[in-house]
């Protein structure tokens, strides 16, 4: 609301009010990111999709600031909620503006975010219910506090935020703003961090700024995910030259997106070529994020994969990528043995990605397992999952061929009912 000092604006993604429809995004950081804010005048904002945002997904809009120490907000202003309530998914790079109770993809379900500051305000993005928040993207039209809890006007930005990565902010103070950078990068990362570099904005204080007609790509034949979005939670190395293995998707892995598995090891700056490589594709109606797929003898539970992997009973690695063998972007890592650490990398070991961190998107068992799988459940939210799959010790490991559970799923407590068994 409007007063003599700054407000804070804080988008939320949540989940539909009752029960989310069944192909309802539950989104990560880096997902969406802001491209233009303008809090004098006509009040309004933008952001980009840099992921697939299927039916039922919802964001809600606060403009109460965030205390990092206490992890509420403040409360007593404003809240609305944006819906894709379209029978369709929206496509990845679509900008969406919202002007009061109008967007232009999607629509306002509940509530405006009206009265912002016109001397400037903060936007977070986040999804999820208040004890189980999962942050998306933020901008500020000043710097971001560091000293919880904020002063009235002041936010401090969420740790599960990287500035510059998920986050924009602005050395000095300005109402309006708006990107002007590249529109086209190789990778959704890379448009990520430009749109998040203050210097690729044109910004002022009280006038009213005529916005591009954004048209944002990033230039990759499938879509695009990140470390993280997927984890190996089983195997079986009991059979020489097994391929069985099982991954989960801790985010919907829309449709076509293509993913590589190996069983070669990284050296640090390349991966070894004396084993093999097989590229999995999903299906068109893409994996519900919390499902498990099944891999055994070149086949898919859902979706299509090529080729066979070659596990190793004395030791192995599985690492999953995308992009090319030559220049792999990693999404996740798994060794049954520890991380190699000096000299080169034979059949049965491997250095860790060094963007792919222990306990989040790495693990590797300290004494080699046979076959082993990482049990389902639910969990507070994506990070709890990532915590308890990373974790060895809560890993059931055979020497025995085992029998992999019939209802395999990592669900959300918003997720009332199994989303999809593969």
């Amino acid at each position: 609301m409007r007063n003599s000092v700054r407000l804070v604006v804080v988008v939320a993604g949540c989940l539909r009010a009752i029960t989310p429809g069944l192909d309802a995004a539950y989104l990560k950081p880096g997902d969406l990111a802001f491209v233009g804010c303008q809090m004098s005048g006509t009040e309004r904002f933008a952001f980009v999709t840099l992921v697939e945002i299927p039916p039922g997904t919802a964001i809600t809009l606060t403009d109460n600031g965030w205390n990092s120490a206490s992890n509420i907000f403040r409360p007593g202003e404003n809240t609305a909620v944006w819906s894709n309530n379209n029978s369709v998914s929206i496509a990845p790079c679509t900008t969406v503006t919202i002007e009061g109770a109008n967007a232009s993809a999607g629509r306002i379900i509940s509530g405006t975010l009206s009265q912002l500051n016109d001397d400037g305000d903060s936007i977070i993005a986040y999804q999820g219910p208040t004890n189980a928040r999962v942050f998306l993207a933020g901008i500020n039209s000043h710097a971001w506090t560091t000293s919880p809890p904020p002063d009235t006007g002041e936010c401090n930005l969420p740790g599960m935020l990287s500035p510059g990565v998920h986050a924009c902010m602005f050395t000095n103070q300005m109402a309006n703003g708006y990107y002007v950078g590249a529109l086209t990068n190789a990778s959704r990362e890379g448009l990520l961090t430009a749109i998040n570099n203050q210097a690729s904005w044109v910004r002022v204080k009280d006038t009213l700024q005529n916005w591009p007609a954004w048209a944002f790509a990033v230039q990759t034949s499938a879509p695009s995910l990140a470390a993280g979005d997927l984890a190996v939670v089983g195997f079986q190395t009991s059979v020489v030259n097994t391929d069985r293995f099982a991954f989960a998707a801790l985010r919907r892995l829309p449709a076509g997106a293509e993913v590589a598995f190996t069983d070669n090891g990284w050296t640090g700056t390349n991966l070894t070529t004396t084993k093999r490589t097989v590229v999995w594709q999903a299906p068109a109606a893409g994996v519900e994020r919390g499902s498990v797929v099944r891999v055994e003898g070149g086949q898919a539970s859902t979706g299509t994969i090529s080729g066979r992997l070659t596990l190793c009973k004395g030791g192995d690695q599985i690492l999953a990528f995308q992009h090319t063998v030559t220049n792999p972007l990693f999404l996740s890592a798994m060794s049954t043995t520890e991380w190699l650490t000096n000299g080169l990398p034979g059949d049965h070991d491997s250095y860790r990605p060094a963007e792919l961190t222990n306990g989040i998107a790495a693990l590797a068992f300290a004494v080699n397992p046979t076959n082993a799988l990482c049990p389902g459940g639910i969990f507070a939210n994506t990070a709890a999952i990532q915590t308890w799959i990373y974790t060895a010790t809560n890993w059931t490991n055979s020497s025995a061929t085992q029998g992999w559970p019939a209802i395999w799923e990592y669900r959300l407590p918003q997720m009332s009912t199994l989303v999809r068994i593969y």
